[in-house]
């Protein structure tokens, strides 16, 4: 009696003592849970305080420097008209008009010798070509003077301070003696001395205008119906260059250096400038409307390839394709996808584009219309030359359309799967039957 009663107090006793022993290992158990919880809180919560103070710190970034670049901007173009480079440019433009009329000669001609011109009339065209551009000469030569002068009267606007803030001319081009011969005299003297060119001017386009309308009275004689049409559109371009020259003259003698350039230039020239120049010997200019313009001609062109190629792709893989085939064609998609369009592109322009570059340079390539191809791939590569740029853009584009392919296909492949079933019974019972 007395022994068993011992054996049950033994087993209480043990039984009190696993009871009490669970809680702890629960409690334990659930002390590490929190810690490993704790320690992945704190892992991910300290990553996210610290991409929040990079991009604290980037946006803080960015905007210390766009405000340093719209005043840099303003000062760049202050200095522009202060030191007679917009006057110059007046100048310079007249000058690529009449080059530009020059080289429409050469394609007119091109027209002509295609056309199976006899070389007698070809040596008349040429002779012809040859007087209209040696009529540019003295512009040339005063452009070239001016273009001297201008950078001499930068440089020393520079070198004594007239001109506070101009940072953003190249610092090299500050420590290194200018190209130009500096001559000697003040701001006002070597300003003066610039726009003595205008009289210059004045005197040149008279001769000019002289001698292109003799020119114009012995035209050549085309036989091809489409060069006798272009000729006709060049002469017209001529005349009505011509006729612009005395406004450019009044423009040179109206401009006025000291006229002030507005704060809010500096920002209307960048948001809606038409020139993308840096680390130029002239001026720089920062408008952003090209970069604009060619990332939407990208955008677009690759979306046009990409979105009916990545859906048919995405229907394939869905509906059609063999698992052979879906293990073999998904990884490659998936795989694509994963590699920046940027590299691609950047494959496709210096591997690829000058790889058939150098091929349509080949005498058995010569056959091709559009060879041989002697710029840079690009998109705005020669539009007036079809279809040579249609086939450079298109080399150009292809890779950023491949990479845009590979992300609508696995955004669309799910698509086909979640189907309603009762619209290919609704097929079926209109006699529509399955093609594949």
């Amino acid at each position: 009696m007395l022994v068993s009663r011992l054996f049950r107090i033994v087993a209480g006793v043990e039984t009190t003592a696993q009871e009490l022993s669970i809680p702890a290992e629960k409690s334990a158990t659930g002390f590490r849970r929190r810690t490993a919880e704790s320690a992945i809180r704190a892992f991910f919560g300290s990553n996210a305080l610290v991409a929040i103070v990079v991009l604290t710190l980037i946006t803080i970034f960015l905007f210390r420097e766009g405000f340093g670049f719209f005043g840099q901007n303003l000062a760049n173009l202050r200095l522009y008209r202060q030191a007679g480079l917009e006057y110059v440019d007046i100048i310079r433009g007249q000058a690529e008009k009449q080059t530009a009329l020059s080289r429409q000669l050469g394609d007119i001609r091109l027209q002509q010798m295609r056309a199976g011109a006899d070389q007698a009339a070809l040596e008349k065209f040429d002779k012809f070509a040859n007087k209209f551009s040696d009529t540019g000469e003295q512009l040339n030569g005063l452009l070239s003077d001016a273009t001297d002068q201008a950078q001499a009267l930068r440089e020393t606007m520079l070198r004594l301070g007239s001109h506070a803030g101009a940072g953003v001319i190249d610092s090299e081009s500050q420590d290194q003696p200018s190209a130009a011969a500096v001559p000697a005299g003040s701001e006002a003297e070597q300003l003066a001395a610039l726009r003595s060119a205008t009289d210059k001017f004045a005197q040149i386009s008279d001769s000019m205008k002289a001698q292109i309308n003799e020119l114009l009275t012995a035209s050549p004689a085309l036989t091809n119906a489409s060069a006798r049409k272009a000729f006709a559109t060049w002469k017209a371009e001529v005349e009505e260059y011509l006729k612009q020259l005395p406004a450019v003259v009044e423009e040179l003698r109206a401009w006025d250096p000291n006229k002030p350039v507005p704060a809010y230039r500096a920002i209307t020239s960048f948001l809606f400038g038409t020139q993308w120049i840096t680390a130029s010997f002239w001026q720089d200019w920062y408008g952003i409307i090209p970069l604009f313009v060619g990332s939407l001609m990208v955008s677009i062109v690759a979306l046009v390839l990409a979105v009916p190629l990545g859906v048919c792709a995405a229907i394939y893989v869905s509906e059609v394709a063999s698992p052979t085939e879906k293990s073999l064609i998904k990884p490659y998609i998936e795989f694509i996808s994963a590699i920046p369009s940027v590299v691609l592109g950047f494959f496709g322009i210096a591997v690829l584009g000058e790889t058939i570059r150098a091929i349509s340079r080949a005498s058995f390539m010569q056959w091709m219309p559009f060879f041989p191809i002697s710029e840079r791939l690009n998109v705005c590569t020669g539009w007036k030359n079809a279809p040579s740029p249609c086939v450079k853009s298109g080399i150009a584009i292809r890779f950023p359309a491949h990479s845009s392919t590979t992300i609508v296909s696995p955004i669309t492949r799910p698509s086909p799967s979640r189907t309603a079933d009762t619209i290919p019974d609704s097929d079926a019972g209109t006699s529509t039957r399955r093609i594949v």
